[in-house]
């Protein structure tokens, strides 16, 4: 057996073989924030929820202003030095931190299409002293990223037993309580059936009444005729 063997000359090896990809540097600017990975060249929509814009800016070259802004990005002023060319993204201020004429811009008509979009780029300046993660109201450190929850109070959880005990408690005292108003109730009842009973009926009882005021007034009157002293014939 014969074992033919065929070799492709170097040129026709290279033009089967697909070329090779230069990788591309990542253009663009980003956010120079700790933690923050957002990036011009691929996020183009702000973290939080219905903010129209998520722009990247420069920090400020008044030194102390700087200094304040490296603080708020969480980084270490002794260690970590910006560039010329570090940037902030918008996602770290407040929306007080923006100029009011430049938000109204985003929603007049004729910044945006039939649809709503926006389709020319809004200037978007910060007022006076402003920094990023921070409060304007008291100047201390505010994440405006971080989840606005409403803690409810602990509720104070109770047991079974104390749970039982209570009904118990509960249940004890209104029966005890019917038992006492029956109790009155029935003794009521037998005391006004026994006087009437003793006396009579109603009319019988004012008899007695008015024959016991009649002779009570007879006495009184012969009392008194006995002490009066007789007068002179």
């Amino acid at each position: 057996l014969y074992t033919i063997k065929f070799e492709l000359p170097d040129r026709v090896m290279a033009e089967s073989e697909p070329p090779l990809k230069k990788k591309q540097k990542p253009g663009g600017s980003f956010c120079a924030v700790g933690g923050c990975s957002n990036r011009s060249n691929r996020d183009r929509v702000s973290a939080h929820k219905g903010r129209p814009f998520l722009r990247y800016l420069k920090l400020p070259t008044d030194e102390q202003e700087k200094r304040i802004w490296v603080t708020r990005m969480k980084r270490d002023v002794s260690s970590w030095k910006p560039g010329p060319s570090t940037k902030v993204c918008t996602d770290h201020f407040f929306l007080e931190d923006f100029r009011a004429e430049d938000l109204k811009r985003f929603g007049d008509p004729k910044y945006a299409d039939h649809r709503g979009f926006t389709i020319k780029r809004i200037q978007i300046r910060l007022k006076p002293n402003s920094a990023p993660n921070t409060d304007r109201q008291t100047g201390m450190f505010a994440d405006p990223l971080a989840p606005k929850t409403s803690r409810r109070p602990p509720t104070e959880r109770v047991s079974y037993k104390e749970v039982s005990e209570a009904k118990e408690r509960a249940l004890y005292e209104a029966v005890s309580e019917a038992k006492e108003r029956a109790f009155y109730e029935a003794v009521s009842e037998a005391k006004e059936r026994a006087f009437y009973e003793a006396v009579g009926e109603d009319g019988q009882v004012a008899e007695v009444i008015k024959e016991e005021m009649v002779v009570e007034y007879e006495v009184n009157q012969e009392a008194s005729e006995v002490g009066r002293p007789r007068g002179k014939n």
